[in-house]
């Protein structure tokens, strides 16, 4: 694959040699989040069996320039996907197109490829029928999840989901969208790929077939599993080969594939971008530098859970964009098997991620000769505090949220808390009426404080067998010892934490009251973010949040 810079959108082409292309329009915000590793390997899955392919964000979402509460939302949407299709014969020298859309994104291909003729195939994975229910929907969820702070800054009617938001003026424009209003076929051929109890799927059915479309149906299982809390995301991998092969039916193939030159460079107010590749796997990135002058450091950033490189409310690519213009670099990328980066998804606190940010940083420092940091998240901060322990080109190093200095039994078991909790929430969001797996969640959610209680028992009885009855505010431990690296080769540290964040017990439990064991030493520094929460979903934390950043790394 490559990357692609088109019409203020940023995407990637997957190469194949079929006179017929296919384009992926990708579903907003938070769902984007969930969906992007099952469009990154459909995508895969074209190419291979010699579709070219082309996976783009829309302006204002992912990569892509703009914001999304500019005016004007939807019908840039709409230019976006018309403008993908256009840049995918340029680029590869198809003839017919075939449009994918996931949720939101079936929406607006439908739109789409109603008002064309080179339209051949239309597959719609979990699709929307009207735009009034996907926002009825993401209102419930943003209601069960409730991630925007107290104080936030976007207007009272706004929808805001996971640091996400929809402006007033761009959800009139959704809820005036329905298939139902359509008066031409979108495609010969139609296919839906609907989750259980759907009841989309029906309609549109019903309505594609009157217009004289050829309508397939076929089910989305454990459809949950993909569209939940993104920390905790899995592809679905279950639908590609089928997606596949009926996408390839009928599809004609060239002597060899067109691979026209393409720009891949996107431009901002000082700043440029572009996709990277690196590392065997390989890796997949955004690197984002200063337009005009050389970089005075490079940030790596290293996200948490198997979240991929946008960052929660697209907060590192708002960030990389606000340091570029501050004269600091940085690669924003996705670790294997998330995101678009190759290789298979591990834990979230394993050897590889710390391997993965190695890798990262060994690219950066390849690139532009500069001094490097990381800016870190949750889990991305207990690999980033490793690594600037004893990697001498790390200057400075940024530590937000980190809610695990140590793994043992206690931590575990309160991630298997709230991984069932999390997939409670999105399974009764995305069901009619509960399930046998749903009731068993929510039984097994009940028991399992009872759980965490005894593992935290445990794991004090341990510490005392093994130290002598010390606890870890005996020190020194490996965190302090850590910090202590840090802050004698003369780098810096930014402890970032919101005021009730758990983190804020794992940083007293292993550095003292307030952190002091840490903030006392030469160049390590704590702040509390008032206002926020674990990923700063309120886009006024993160506007002080980035304040605090380009101070400290510029």
């Amino acid at each position: 694959m490559r990357s692609i810079a088109f019409a203020g959108c940023a995407g990637w082409i997957y190469e194949g040699h079929s006179r017929r292309g296919v384009v992926l329009c990708p579903p907003l915000g938070l769902e984007e989040l969930c969906g992007r590793r099952t469009l990154h390997l459909l995508a895969q899955s074209l190419s291979a069996a010699g579709l070219p392919t082309l996976r783009f964000d829309y302006r204002g979402e992912g990569d892509s320039l703009g914001d999304a509460n500019d005016a004007g939302c939807a019908a840039r949407w709409r230019e976006d996907v018309s403008a993908a299709i256009e840049t995918l014969k340029q680029a590869t020298g198809v003839s017919e197109i075939a449009l994918v859309g996931m949720r939101f994104g079936s929406l607006i291909a439908v739109e789409i490829a109603a008002g064309r003729h080179d339209i051949a195939r239309l597959a719609m994975i979990a699709p929307v029928a009207a735009g009034k229910t996907y926002l009825r929907e993401t209102r419930i969820l943003s209601r069960m999840i409730q991630t925007e702070g107290p104080q936030d800054d976007h207007a009272p009617d706004d929808l805001g989901l996971a640091g996400f938001t929809l402006s007033d003026e761009t959800c009139e424009a959704i809820a005036a969208m329905s298939i139902e209003r359509l008066e031409s076929r979108p495609a010969p051929a139609v296919l839906l790929v609907e989750q259980a109890a759907s009841r989309s799927g029906p309609k549109i059915s019903a309505h594609f077939e009157k217009l004289g479309a050829r309508v397939e149906r076929r089910e989305f299982p454990n459809y949950e599993t993909m569209m939940c809390d993104p920390a905790l995301s899995l592809p679905a991998e279950e639908i590609l080969p089928g997606l596949t092969q009926w996408l390839a039916a009928e599809a004609v193939v060239t002597p060899r594939a067109v691979r026209a030159i393409v720009a891949n460079v996107l431009g901002g107010d000082g700043w440029s971008e572009e996709g990277v590749l690196f590392g065997a796997l390989p890796l997949a990135g955004v690197y984002c530098r200063p337009a005009a002058e050389t970089p005075r450091r490079i940030v790596v950033f290293a996200g948490p859970g198997n979240n991929h490189h946008l960052g929660w409310g697209r907060s590192h690519v708002e960030l990389a964009r606000a340091l570029a213009k501050a004269g600091v670099a940085s690669l924003r990328f996705d670790y294997a098997g998330v995101g678009d980066s190759g290789g298979a998804q591990t834990d979230i606190y394993a050897a590889e991620r710390t391997a993965d940010i190695e890798a990262a940083l060994d690219w950066a420092h390849g690139r532009d000769s500069a001094p490097l940091a990381i800016v870190a998240v949750c889990s991305g901060a207990y690999h980033a505090l490793r690594i600037g322990a004893k990697d001498a080109r790390i200057d400075r190093l940024v530590l937000l949220n980190q809610q695990r200095y140590e793994l043992d039994l206690h931590h575990r078991l309160s991630w298997l808390a709230y991984t069932l909790q999390a997939r409670l929430v999105f399974a009764i969001e995305s069901e009619d009426r509960p399930s046998l797996k749903t009731k068993i969640l929510a039984a097994t959610l009940a028991v399992l404080p009872k759980v965490r209680r005894i593992g935290s028992l445990a794991n004090r009885a341990l510490r005392k067998l093994k130290g002598g009855g010390a606890t870890a505010d005996a020190g020194p431990n490996q965190p302090e010892r850590q910090f202590r690296a840090i802050s004698a080769r003369g780098a810096q540290a930014l402890i970032v934490h919101s005021p009730t964040d758990p983190a804020v017990a794992e940083i007293e439990r292993f550095l003292g009251p307030g952190g002091q064991r840490a903030s006392a030493l030469a160049g390590v520094r704590k702040i509390v973010l008032h206002d926020a929460d674990h990923l700063l979903s309120s886009r006024s934390a993160r506007r002080i949040y980035e304040s605090e950043l380009i101070a400290f790394l510029s």
